[in-house]
């Protein structure tokens, strides 16, 4: 018989492989496609780049619309790092997200192996290195890749905190945090939710573990404090990370709004905006989240109604990779190998949503991962209920993707041993969540086709 060691050689050595192999691909796929054109805000992130390696600082210019508040500054400086140090900087910008790609599949790699099983962990990693919309994001300039590598690298320093009582893990956790919300600052925002989940789910409530609640965003503020001093120096108000909060309220609840936002780019807020662009930025932002707050206190019901649409863009069977391929910059649209990579990504999508719920619904019950299922629950709920308020886009799930990839590779490696121990109520949690992702689905099928 094989033994233990043995079995954990050959995973690990399966896990390389993967890793390789997809790292290949990718690397292939980039020099394939390395002139795709700049679309939408990858044109904003170019621009503040340029500007900041130039040495104009982070968004100073005075039209607002470029101003970089509206995107918070750790994406822009990886992007301004690499114009700085690289002649063909847009190549280097992406090999290093490939880099980082590979780099957060061997992350939930080892978050499936130490809470889950290594089989798990080995299924999830290839999810992972082979998902069609995450390779096609190493080669677009948003910030998902590098955001889902630190946000994961985060997850797995909290769990890790979790199981220890030292303070090493929650240091590291609050650095991690910090250098998430530099790139996205929901991140930090969830954090009290994190906090509450670690003090009754994973059992946090001695004095010790007390401080390890609490370390991760002591470390996070005093690491962003420095960039809020510099927002307050620039521009004379208060501002945290960023001020992108009134425009993402204002896409979403003005009249008429919202449509598919991953096609549906130009947006009529702006005729309820102050047009004199001389305005602060951080007014601006404060000015923006009146209008909606009024939009919607003005017409609550149509705010109610807009929440299906904007959940149904969110979780569209559509994806940036779609759009790209729609909106012809990978060549012909309607040829063989742009319908088989179209229906690859949206077949494969809807694979792992519904394995993913069948993953949380029956999925083997151990005693060091049913407090992560609450987490996964307390991050998706979080995502649901920001985009409900605000806006819904494909791009704004895939920082949940990871975790539905867990739990829909923990499904087909436990998932016939569950089924002999399924319970009334995962079962109709199970039923009630694919009747509800259906409908959004059909809503919303006909964006692979625009």
């Amino acid at each position: 018989m094989q033994s233990n060691i043995d079995k954990d050689r050959n995973l690990t050595f399966h896990v390389i492989v993967i890793l390789i192999v997809s790292f290949i691909l990718k690397l292939i796929l980039l020099l394939r496609f390395s002139n795709i054109p700049f679309v939408n805000d990858e044109l904003f992130y170019k621009t503040l780049a340029e500007g900041l390696s130039s040495g104009n600082g982070v968004g100073i210019q005075k039209d607002v619309l470029w101003n970089g508040l509206l995107w918070p500054p750790g994406y822009i400086s990886f992007l301004a790092a690499h114009i700085s140090l690289f002649n063909n900087w847009v190549v280097a910008a992406k090999l290093s997200q490939i880099v980082l790609s590979t780099l957060s599949a061997y992350v939930i790699y080892l978050i499936g192996k130490t809470y889950f099983s290594e089989k798990t962990g080995l299924v999830a990693c290839a999810i992972i290195s082979f998902n069609p919309t995450l390779i096609a994001f190493t080669h677009y300039f948003w910030n998902e890749t590098l955001y889902m590598f630190l946000f994961y690298l985060f997850i797995y320093c909290i769990l890790r905190t979790t199981d220890e009582e030292s303070s090493r893990w929650p240091i590291i956790s609050g650095i991690m945090l910090a250098a998430t919300a530099y790139i996205k600052p929901l991140s930090l925002y969830f954090y009290p939710v994190i906090m509450l989940w670690m003090y009754f789910s994973a059992g946090l409530r001695k004095k010790k573990q007390i401080r390890n609640i609490c370390l991760p965003l002591i470390t996070a503020l005093l690491l962003i404090a420095p960039w809020t001093i510099r927002n307050y120096i620039v521009y004379d108000r208060f501002c945290l990370v960023d001020a992108n909060l009134g425009v993402n309220l204002i896409s979403g609840n003005t009249p008429g709004g919202p449509a598919n936002y991953d096609y549906n780019m130009w947006r009529n807020y702006k005729t309820y905006e102050n047009p004199d662009m001389s305005m602060n930025v951080i007014d601006r932002d404060k000015e923006r989240t009146a209008i909606a707050l009024k939009c919607i206190a003005d017409a609550p019901l149509d705010f109610l109604k807009k929440i299906p649409t904007k959940i149904s863009d969110l979780f569209s069977p559509t994806s940036f990779l779609v759009r790209h391929i729609k909106l012809k910059l990978y060549g012909n649209p309607e040829s063989a190998i742009a319908k088989i990579t179209i229906w690859t990504d949206v077949l494969s999508y809807m694979a792992i949503v519904l394995l993913g719920i069948a993953g949380l619904a029956i999925g083997e019950e151990r005693a060091n991962s049913s407090h992560i299922r609450t987490l996964f629950l307390c991050l998706f709920f979080y995502t649901i209920t920001i985009h409900a308020i605000t806006f819904g886009m494909s791009r704004f799930r895939l920082g949940l993707m990871p975790f539905v990839m867990l739990y829909a590779a923990d499904v087909l490696c436990t998932g016939r041993v569950a089924l002999t121990k399924i319970k009334h109520t995962a079962l109709l949690f199970a039923s009630i969540s694919v009747i509800i992702f259906i409908i959004m689905w059909m809503k919303r099928i006909g964006s692979v086709f625009l």
